[in-house]
């Protein structure tokens, strides 16, 4: 689970739903998130508490708790076939308008996304690619 993104949407005030398949990281993340959070908040850049901001935060290991999600960021190892389960583990679950986002490195090409149920959904998660 990328816990920088997941402190960057609690601060902007977003629910975050997270998926964590390993108990030990499951039951670490949330004190490491809100330490990024009260670091944000000790920096000037965050004007909530941090204590009631991870409050919005739900980690679970099952991929039902991405169900309502709008947005779903793909921060998993660098592993493509890693990559390719997960995405279909989320698409099984998820809206078809559901928007996908991905990590850029060794993301799954064009040929293995056909494997996807929605394979035109993805947006590349890239310091170039912006929402507009």
């Amino acid at each position: 689970m990328g816990t920088s993104i997941t402190a960057c949407l609690l601060a902007a005030g977003h629910h975050v739903a997270g998926l964590e398949k390993n108990v030990s990281r499951r039951r670490a993340i949330k004190h490491h998130v809100l330490t990024l959070l009260k670091e944000l908040s000790k920096e000037g850049f965050l004007e909530s508490d941090p204590e009631a901001l991870i409050e919005n935060l739900t980690v679970s290991s099952l991929y039902s708790a991405l169900t309502d999600a709008a947005v779903v960021v793909e921060s998993i190892t660098e592993s493509l076939n890693s990559k390719v389960e997960v995405l279909l583990q989320v698409e099984s679950v998820v809206s078809p308008s559901t928007l996908l986002s991905r990590t850029p490195r060794r993301s799954p090409s064009r040929g293995s996304r056909k494997r996807c149920p929605f394979p035109a959904d993805f947006w590349e998660c890239t310091p170039t690619n912006r929402l507009t």
